[in-house]
């Protein structure tokens, strides 16, 4: 069973349901994985999905896909999108480290699919973490965050449950 801490975090979210939205979500854990299409789903607010965990190991580097489109298979709009993690827990995404990545999304020939790449910080604390996609529609890297309301776009919270890293036990020198 996976478990955030319950904190309060800042409103994040389009106040429209139409347009631009995350569509899909994988990062492949050691033994847990997300894997949340949401093609054609039109949302406004924070979508919380802290339900749907990945399990990763201290220490460890993974790749996060995100699939940037549209809702409802309508015309499609340039923006950007990012992705945070708190790993500090403390409520919010703006310390060291937290942000993962932000990116520009050029929808003009079609959904953008953007590989963010996680690294699980070597003297991370074990337990459960917050982390944020974010799309904003007409966005930029200048303005893309974690935090505050726009018009399109979305806003999908997921859990990261950091765990140790696998060591061998034994060794073989020969067979």
């Amino acid at each position: 069973v996976c478990q955030t801490p319950n904190l309060v975090y800042c409103a994040s979210g389009s106040t429209s349901s139409g347009d631009s939205e995350i569509e899909n979500v994988v990062l492949n854990g050691e033994n847990n994985s997300i894997n949340n299409n949401t093609a054609n789903v039109c949302t406004t607010g924070v979508n919380d999905y802290t339900a749907m965990s990945a399990d990763l190991a201290v220490g460890g580097s993974y790749t996060l896909t995100v699939e940037f489109g549209d809702c409802n298979g309508g015309t499609q709009y340039n923006g950007a999108g990012g992705v945070w993690i708190d790993w500090n827990n403390d409520g919010d995404f703006d310390d060291a480290n937290e942000t993962i990545g932000t990116t520009l999304v050029a929808v003009s020939g079609g959904n953008v699919i953007q590989n963010f790449t996680i690294n699980v910080p070597i003297a991370q604390s074990l337990g459960f973490y917050r982390m944020r996609i974010v799309q904003r529609e007409s966005g930029t890297l200048s303005n893309i965050s974690p935090c505050g309301t726009f018009s399109w776009g979305s806003t999908e919270d997921y859990t990261i449950e950091v765990i140790n890293a696998c060591t061998p036990t034994t060794s073989v020198s020969s067979i």
